[in-house]
């Protein structure tokens, strides 16, 4: 599988070899795949593991250069802090080893020749020498000890909340930039964000999939990771590394473009009408499954934008606003969890205001018209005040002003639009009714509801990876 992924990266870029790589390590993934992805590691370094009688792991040693027959591959490690926790003294031995390697004079080695101008900067800046060449050999990077997770994912969601990319990059790189060695144990430098420094010059990232569970838009994490360091090294270096998926989930391992796994994904399983049809037998948690996708499909756009193609948000629209397949979805949303259909559709709305996807005329009104038809149902107490004002913009914008009756005409500025004309609803009668501050208090407690259990699911969440 190490060498697939060198020849992945050589098949993209006219047989030239990679200089740096970046890998995400994750507990779960390694109790699967039983080190798969570490192998890769050690391989890309030119090292190899020292096994006891007992098959332990007990150290790991150099692979003479003229025996590993190219040049040495330096490799930058984040670390869920799951995996900290569990495999410590397997990146002690690691750490033990890129110490040993940066030390080794030889040619075309990366990692010494990488660490001795880090070192040479770190110097120039005020650091004491001994100091700087112990800190230019760390390669492995988590949380603070005792920290979890990075806080990315909400972030990204919380659209309405940023316009700078940088400033999302910046974040994950401050949370994770503490660094772990055999004798230095998460460490951060003052006035330097050591990460950071390592990161920059990256040119490919690798994440490991082993489960037929969880793909890349099943949960958060995908994008969390290896989209954050895609984001991170883009912030640095003005490009995007390429990204792989070690694909492990059968028993013939390869490697696979994130940007292929992911439309593997969405075509297989979240275009497919047996899943939708799965979704729907679940009632209110179908819908947040739907949800969650299209959420997390907007996490890669936003880390890793050529992860994800302007046909494929098309594609989610027509199935899960557009119903193109004729399952029933708005009917069903409307009875299970309207709501969520209205917060899938502002997702979309957020990739279109934020310049992700360049949606058609015909496909920015279906938003609108949509979004309005649930507003009325739900009274949209959660939509940021941007949003809302964006799809107010769709609106009229298109010949379908609020309010005004017609035949479905555009201006003269929009392209023509079929369909029916979006009109204010008028609230039915509400005598007898209980007053409207009522329902109102309502809304507001289940929200509170809602994002309490939310979070909650969330801490839990990062404590599994």
């Amino acid at each position: 599988c190490s060498s697939d992924l060198i020849t992945a990266y050589q098949g993209e870029h006219d047989g030239r070899m990679p200089a740096k790589l970046a890998f995400t390590l994750w507990s779960s993934e390694a109790m699967r795949h039983l080190g798969v992805v570490e192998g890769q590691i050690l391989r890309a370094m030119g090292l190899r593991p020292v096994w006891d009688q007992g098959g332990r792991v007990t150290a790991i040693e150099i692979i003479p250069a003229a025996e590993l027959g190219r040049p040495r591959i330096d490799a930058v490690l984040q670390i869920t802090s799951v995996y900290r926790d569990q495999f410590d003294g397997y990146m002690r031995l690691l750490a033990d080893a890129i110490d040993r390697l940066a030390m080794l004079d030889e040619p075309g080695n990366a990692i010494a020749a990488n660490s001795r101008l880090l070192a040479t900067d770190l110097v120039k800046s005020g650091m004491e020498p001994a100091a700087a060449r112990r800190a230019a050999t760390l390669r492995l990077f988590s949380n603070e000890p005792g920290d979890y997770g990075s806080g990315l994912p909400g972030a990204v969601l919380d659209s309405t909340d940023w316009e700078d990319e940088g400033k999302l990059a910046q974040s994950f790189l401050t949370r994770l930039q503490y660094g772990y060695g055999a004798e230095q144990w998460g460490v951060k430098l003052d006035g330097a964000n050591l990460f950071a420094r390592q990161l920059s010059g990256v040119e490919a990232a690798v994440l490991s999939r082993s489960s037929k569970l969880h793909g890349i838009l099943s949960t958060d994490h995908p994008f969390e990771y290896l989209g954050g360091l895609s984001l991170a090294v883009r912030h640095l270096d003005g490009t995007s590394p390429s990204l792989y998926v070690a694909d492990l989930r059968n028993p013939q391992a390869r490697i696979t473009g994130a940007a292929s796994f992911l439309a593997d994904e969405l075509r297989t399983r979240y275009q497919n009408p047996h899943w939708i049809r799965a979704m729907k037998a679940e009632g209110y948690a179908g819908t947040l499954e739907m949800l969650n996708v299209v959420n997390n499909l907007f996490g890669w756009q936003v880390t890793d934008p050529g992860t994800v193609r302007a046909d494929q948000w098309q594609a989610m629209h027509d199935t899960y606003v557009m119903d193109r397949r004729e399952l029933g979805l708005n009917e069903w949303f409307k009875a299970s969890n309207p709501t969520a259909q209205m917060q899938l559709v502002e997702r979309m709305v957020e990739a279109i205001r934020k310049g992700y996807w360049d949606a058609s005329a015909q496909t920015r009104a279906e938003l609108a018209q949509r979004w309005q038809e649930l507003a009325a149902l739900t009274g949209a107490p959660a939509t940021a005040a941007l949003t809302r004002d964006f799809i107010e913009v769709m609106a009229t914008g298109f010949g379908l002003e609020t309010g005004t009756a017609g035949t479905g005409a555009v201006n003269a500025d929009a392209a023509s639009v079929q369909g029916q004309v979006m009109q204010q609803v008028q609230p039915d009668d509400q005598s007898g009714e209980p007053p409207p501050w009522r329902r109102w208090v309502g809304l507001a407690l289940l929200a509170a509801l809602l994002a309490a259990g939310a979070a909650r699911q969330r801490r839990l969440n990062d404590a599994t990876i």
